[in-house]
Formats: structure tokens, C-alpha cells, sequence
């Protein structure tokens, strides 16, 4: 995020989180399971999982993302939208403003909104899944690559959820596959740093698809108990669902309200390596490199990060790679860095990842405890060293790395940073 900008290191505050993910609701009862260190993930209720080679995923508890809605509608008297990922998207975004103190209409109305997703919604989850049913029978699929429906999915669920939050005309979807929450952070930096807008609510949100388990089943990715990032014996992920929400807000705009600092967004980087549709490369340049430019942004060195939050899906070639790009920045002090993935935990809610984790990496921050990498059990000395291994960890955290690896080489990473202050001055 490097910028030529006279108001490049203009301070780019966090002053709202919100989260919805597997087996948890709101903030409160997402940091309660990772402090419980149990996994979220259990057979799926949501869709026929029969046909596919793992019954195994992470749902939103359905009565309490219910309940959620229901109160947001009994407060707002808003429309609620009908997709399932803008349901997600919506209750974590409304928590995050309501965390930011961010009730007043004119000041939302000056608020702009990103985020990102993998699959938006199900028009294009359905032309998916046609797809792969006429490639399991051998039937040529004849329709066009629905470019047009992709974009009005993610224009769609900006409109209704954007609408429903009284937000700006200033909405912007992303979409960067599993690195999009990632994305949705450094461009709601970028609009802060460069004047455009003084707050940007940056998000990001995926539901529990069949195409996700079509897809990793089909490319041999998918566990089959649990996820086990960093393990020697790990067998891949577990697909899940999820939103997670940060309001980035200037200084100027949170001392003018009195806003509570949760943290600082401190610095941000991206690379694409562009090495192949789904494998890493597995230099991992394109993770370094982002990595280097976040530290860049952040005008810090590799000695001063306490902790990393990892992309660690659990799959063997991502783990690999991500331990090489983390070597390959910070040397021979990664053998005494904690390096945590939630995933183990949670699964991984593909466009939400990064912005749940983000959400994470914050409350580790601000309750000087590292979330652990759960499953657990046998080191891999092809990977990082310290994996905060199967119960959390009480820590300082000044400044934190968070890291996205998507599919086709992209990478995002960004650093976090405790805040100086509770109030903004």
C-alpha cells in the first residue's frame, strides 16, 4: 500500500468489529471459542453433502444468526436481504457499528462500505454447480462464463446491505477469493489515506456453498476430521462460513466523535505471483513480497511483530509455502515468533477468512492473548515452528501480522497495531 501521498502515514484507526462465524454469533461469544479451543465444525445441516468426499463444514448456529436479524429488524424497521451471505454480511457490519458508537444517521451516511466475497450469492453458485454436474456426467457446458452475473451478485449485496445500514453511495465489492476480507482492508485504508473518506466500513462475508466442497473435493483438499494447519499430518480444510466487519476510521473523524480505538491498521501489502489457478508457488515470493510491502507500509521491522496471524488452511502445499514466505521475511527469529491459524478452529469461510481473522488478531491485541492452533499433534519441520500449539496463550501484542493467500497467487497481508490511546485525540 505503499503511496506517493503526502498523507501516506496518516494513522487509519480500527473503531468497530463485528463477527459472525461457526458455532458463534457477535464478538463475545466468537473470542469465548477461541478461547475454548474446540473445533466449530461439525457435519452439514445446510445442503446435501452425500455426493461429495466430506460431510464435515462450519455453519452459523441458524437460531442465533435468526435471532440477530430478527433484532436488527424490530430496531431498524429495515428490509432484510434474502441472500444468505448478505444475512452474514449484514449482522457483522451491524455490530460493528453499534461497537464503533456509529448510530447517527448523517455521520453513516458519510461512511463508506467494501467488502469482499468469493461466491456473493446464489445466482452464481447455481451456474457452479451446474458446471460440475456436467463435468461428472460428461456433458458439454455451453454457457458463457457468467462475468455479468458475478458482478451483479457483488453490486447486489452491497446495495441491500449498504441500504439497510443507512451506509454511503460509496460501495465497493471485492472480489479477491480467500483473500478478500484482506483486500476489503487495504482499499478501506487507501480511501482514508488519499481524503476520499473518513470512515470505510470494510468487510468481508462468504455462506457455506456446495461449490466449495465440490471444488476442494475435486482437487483432493478437503479434511476428513479436522483441520490440522501445520501438522505433519494434515490432510486439508473444512469448509465454512462466516462474516467478519472493521470500521476503519481517520483520526480526525474519531476524535471529532470521541471514538474508542480498538487498534491500528498500520500497514498493508499485496502481490499476486500468478503461478497457477489453485496451487501456491512454491518459491512463495508472492507471499513474501506482500509481506515485505505490509512491513514496508508499517515502517517496521520483522523484529518488531509479536505475533502472525496465519492464511494456515491445513492443506500441505498452502502450509509449506506460508512457512517459507514467513522464514524468508523474518529468518531465524521465526523459530521464537508465535504463528497461530483459527481455521483449526473454525474452518475456512473463504472470502470471510481474513476479515474474521483480522476481527481475531484485534481482540488478541487488546487481551494480550494469542489464539492457539488447535489439532494439533505432530510438528512438521517443513513448517513454522511455533504454533501457539492447542491453547491459547497469554502474550503482548504490540503489532501483529495477518496474512490472505488466495487461489491464482493473491496475497494480502496486513499489520495491526495496539492503539496509543482508548480515545482518539
Amino acid at each position: 500500500m505503499n503511496r506517493n501521498s503526502g498523507n501516506r502515514r496518516a494513522p487509519v484507526l480500527v473503531t468497530g468489529i463485528g463477527v459472525v462465524a461457526p458455532g458463534a454469533v457477535g464478538r463475545e461469544a466468537f473470542w469465548a471459542r477461541i478461547l475454548d479451543a474446540r473445533p466449530q465444525t461439525r457435519p452439514v445441516t445446510l445442503f446435501d453433502t452425500s455426493r461429495f468426499r466430506s460431510v464435515l463444514g462450519g455453519e452459523v448456529p441458524r437460531e442465533d444468526l435468526a435471532l440477530a436479524l430478527d433484532d436488527f429488524a424490530a430496531r431498524t424497521h429495515a428490509a432484510v436481504p434474502a441472500g444468505r451471505t448478505a444475512r452474514l454480511l449484514l449482522v457483522a457490519a451491524d455490530e460493528a457499528l453499534a461497537s464503533a458508537g456509529l448510530g447517527d444517521a448523517e455521520l453513516r451516511r458519510a461512511t463508506a462500505f467494501v467488502f469482499g466475497s468469493t461466491l456473493p450469492e446464489d445466482a452464481f453458485e447455481q451456474h457452479a454447480l451446474r458446471r460440475f454436474a456436467c463435468q461428472q456426467q460428461g456433458v458439454p457446458f455451453a454457457a458463457p462464463e457468467p462475468a455479468e452475473m458475478f458482478a451483479a451478485a457483488y453490486a447486489g449485496g452491497a446495495r441491500a446491505v449498504g441500504r439497510a445500514l443507512g451506509l454511503s453511495d460509496v460501495r465497493l465489492g471485492v472480489p479477491g477469493a480467500c483473500a478478500a476480507g484482506n483486500y476489503a482492508l487495504l482499499l478501506g485504508a487507501l480511501l482514508i489515506r488519499d481524503g476520499a473518506a473518513e470512515r470505510v466500513l470494510c468487510c468481508g462475508a462468504d455462506h457455506l456453498s456446495p461449490v466449495n466442497f465440490a471444488g476442494f473435493g475435486q482437487l483432493g483438499l478437503l479434511a476428513d476430521d479436522v483441520c490440522r494447519p501445520f501438522d505433519a499430518c494434515r490432510r486439508g480444510l473444512i469448509p465454512a462460513e462466516g462474516a467478519g466487519a472493521l470500521l476503519l476510521e481517520s483520526r480526525s473523524s474519531a476524535a471529532a466523535r470521541g471514538a474508542t480505538v480498538l487498534a491500528e491498521l498500520r500497514g498493508a501489502g499485496m502481490a499476486t505471483d500468478a503461478y497457477h489457478v489453485s496451487a501456491p508457488d512454491p518459491s512463495g515470493r508472492g507471499l513474501t513480497l506482500a509481506i515485505e510491502r505490509a512491513l514496508g507500509d508499517a515502517e517496521a521491522s520483522g523484529d518488531a511483530i509479536d505475533y502472525v496471524s496465519a492464511h494456515g488452511t491445513g492443506t500441505p502445499a498452502n502450509d509449506r509455502v506460508e512457512s517459507l514466505a514467513l522464514r524468508r521475511v523474518f529468518g531465524s527469529r521465526l523459530d521464537h515468533l508465535p504463528v497461530s491459524s483459527i481455521k483449526s478452529i473454525f474452518g475456512h469461510s473463504m472470502g470471510a477468512a481474513s476479515a474474521i481473522e483480522a476481527v481475531a488478531t484485534v481482540q488478541a491485541i487488546r487481551a494480550g492473548v494469542l489464539p492457539p492452533t488447535i489439532n494439533h499433534v505432530t510438528p512438521d519441520p517443513d513448517c513454522v515452528p511455533d504454533v501457539v500449539p492447542n491453547a491459547p496463550r497469554p502474550a503482548r501484542v504490540k503489532l501483529a501480522l495477518s496474512n490472505g493467500y488466495a487461489f491464482g497467487g493473491g496475497a494480502v497481508a496486513i499489520i495491526l497495531a495496539a492503539a496509543t490511546g482508548e480515545v482518539a485525540r
